[in-house]
């Protein structure tokens, strides 16, 4: 037995509109970044809970931006609060390198390299996320990118700078 739309404030009706246009596109997103499903959804109920305690801010006509760039926020909070706990697992202090045995030092650096790539991931929009791919991770250089983007050479040099300081400051309590 449901509630018929008369129990339902206005605000109620578009917020529940909201989630029925976006809910599978947000969780799509978040589970092509975050691949542990219960994450997801841990992220996704972060997304939703914070979207309805700023529903009276929402614009109608800003809907879309405002949904994904708190999506995308949420991610990144995500990886700052798993950062944390995968620096706390091993205690740096009491440990000098030649106590690490192979395995944990490999192991170690495959977290730091999923964080890296999670991180590179949430880059946003994605054509700064290629560039910076293009450049740092393949090597092109600026003038290349821009030739094969058929961009100028400031406007790639622009799209790295800002890729570069959201990631120092997604990264800055490292």
């Amino acid at each position: 037995m449901g509630f018929s739309r008369r129990h339902i404030t206005s605000e109620e009706y578009q917020f529940k509109t909201l989630l029925d246009t976006y809910n599978t596109q947000l969780f799509s997103r978040i589970t092509s970044r975050i691949k542990d499903r219960e994450n997801a959804k841990d992220v996704l109920q972060d997304v939703l809970v914070h979207l309805w305690n700023h529903r009276s801010e929402m614009k109608s006509d800003r809907w879309e931006s405002i949904v994904f760039n708190t999506c995308h926020q949420k991610i990144a909070e995500f990886f700052r609060k798993n950062r944390n706990v995968l620096h706390n697992d091993h205690d740096f202090g009491d440990l000098s390198d030649d106590l690490w045995d192979d395995s944990d030092s490999a192991d170690y650096k495959e977290q730091l390299l999923t964080v890296l790539d999670t991180s590179i991931a949430i880059i946003t929009p994605p054509i700064r996320q290629t560039i910076f791919k293009m450049n740092k991770l393949q090597g092109f250089s600026q003038h290349k990118i821009a030739l094969q983007l058929k961009l100028t050479r400031r406007i790639v040099q622009h799209h790295l700078d800002h890729a570069m300081q959201f990631l120092r400051d997604l990264h800055k309590n490292d």
